[in-house]
């Protein structure tokens, strides 16, 4: 017992910050936790914030679509519409409608046609520009619009006729080949109606990179026209094959039935020869 006391004293006297639990007392600090003793986070707060108001042009955009209707940009025709936009019409005195027309909306944001087919979203007039322009710009973009050469499409021939529809809305889907009649009417005559005609792919880039002169039309309207001539070298070479024994005559095109028929009278021919071999063996024989 003396040993115990001694030792507490020495290690007491080597540590006097040590905390020691008064005699009798009940400990208060650092027990132990149980399970349904955990501490809850507490949740998070949610903040409504008002919706954003709708999003309305700008003092500056709109400063500048007035001043575009005040400016001079002959020979383009500047017109507003009821809507607020600015559109701006390049004629060629042949057709009754614009061939090229340049839309800016109140958010300077500009659309193409040329005689009323737009120009593809991916266009190089488009992603080079951010497709926004400013009032500077204007007469910019109105001046390489007027000098840019535009995709003369298919051929017209019975191949390109043959598969060409007409720009309605129930083309709702269409074919990488699928081959659309672009007609646009020309000025009233009093004695004839007259359209001119071209025949585009449906994803026709209309304008063509100016970078390769040499190119007549663009890739769409190339690739068109090599399905079209593939798909018509295949379908020749099966009508240029005869016809199975057990097929239908009805369904079979001329060329089919022709080149049936010959090879029928090949068959026949060698049919003919054999006999008359074998007939010559019997009477030599006897």
């Amino acid at each position: 017992m003396l040993i115990c006391l001694l030792c507490k004293y020495l290690y007491l006297s080597l540590d006097p910050k040590r905390k020691i639990l008064v005699t009798g007392s009940v400990p208060t600090e650092n027990l132990p936790k149980r399970s349904h003793e955990i501490e809850t986070k507490e949740r998070r707060t949610l903040v409504r914030t008002p919706l954003l108001a709708e999003v309305k042009p700008s003092t500056s955009a709109s400063s500048s679509l007035s001043l575009l209707e005040q400016l001079d940009f002959a020979p383009w025709e500047s017109e507003k519409m009821e809507n607020g936009d600015m559109q701006f019409k390049l004629c060629d005195g042949v057709h009754s409608i614009a061939k090229y027309t340049v839309s800016v909306n109140s958010a300077l944001e500009f659309t193409v046609m040329v005689f009323h087919w737009p120009l593809p979203e991916d266009h190089a007039i488009y992603t080079e520009r951010k497709r926004s322009i400013r009032g500077e710009g204007v007469k910019e973009l109105l001046s390489l619009v007027e000098n840019s050469s535009l995709c003369d499409g298919l051929p017209e021939d019975h191949l390109t006729k043959s598969v060409a529809v007409d720009p309605t809305s129930d083309i709702t889907q269409q074919l990488p080949g699928t081959v659309i009649r672009h007609s646009v009417p020309k000025r009233l005559s009093p004695t004839h109606f007259e359209v001119s005609v071209n025949y585009r792919s449906g994803d026709c880039r209309v304008v063509v990179d100016t970078s390769n002169p040499e190119d007549e039309s663009c890739r769409p309207c190339s690739s068109a026209r090599s399905m079209l001539e593939r798909a018509e070298r295949k379908k020749s070479r099966a009508s240029s094959t005869p016809a199975r024994s057990k097929a239908s005559l009805s369904a079979c095109g001329p060329e089919k039935l022709r080149a049936t028929v010959i090879e029928t009278r090949l068959k026949c021919k060698t049919l003919e020869d054999q006999l008359e071999k074998l007939e010559r063996k019997l009477m030599m024989r006897e």
